[in-house]
């Protein structure tokens, strides 16, 4: 199960990335 750890990490990098758009909206 080692190819869940990168999709993890994608998914966890997008979202973290969309939460900052939120927080900060222009």
């Amino acid at each position: 199960m080692s190819n869940s750890e990168p999709e993890v990490a994608v998914t966890r990098r997008y979202e973290l990335r969309l939460i900052r758009c939120t927080l900060t909206p222009s």
